[in-house]
């Protein structure tokens, strides 16, 4: 069996906002409260609690490092929890590599037979790929042989 809740006295944001939702004017203690809460000042430091870190629990990765940070025995859950973390920070990604290009070699005797035999455009394509000066040095270095 459940506790009936237990309503929040007046002079408080919650019986503010609880005279509003019976249709009820609020009492000068609630008004009171209420301008309070929405002060300048307050709103700034519920804006900081808010920003502040929150609190470790067992059972979770942070709950393992507190213990780390208070030389403390780390418990089951949070050694379990830790582990879960690291697992999943650890899970390789597929990585997406550049294919190698494709490579033949040949003596360079059968490098100039396909050259001066090759298409104009297969020509411009073997100069733009070596650079004109590679392909004249290949083609010298087979007439030497």
């Amino acid at each position: 069996m459940s506790h009936p809740k237990q309503l929040k006295p007046c002079g408080t944001e919650s019986a503010y906002s609880r005279h509003l939702k019976n249709g009820e004017k609020p009492c000068e203690e609630c008004r009171a409260a209420h301008s309070q809460y929405n002060s300048p000042e307050a709103k700034r430091q519920r804006e900081a609690a808010r920003l502040l870190p929150k609190k470790s629990v067992c059972g979770t990765d942070s709950g393992y490092h507190r213990h780390i940070r208070r030389r403390e025995q780390t418990c089951d859950a949070c050694k379990e929890a830790h582990a879960k973390k690291k697992r999943e920070l650890n899970k390789v990604k597929p990585q997406v590599r550049k294919p190698k290009p494709f490579r033949v070699s040949m003596p360079p005797e059968i490098f100039a037979e396909l050259y001066w035999t090759a298409s104009s455009k297969a020509l411009l394509m073997l100069d733009e790929h070596f650079g004109a000066e590679r392909v004249d040095e290949m083609i010298k270095k087979a007439e030497e042989l």
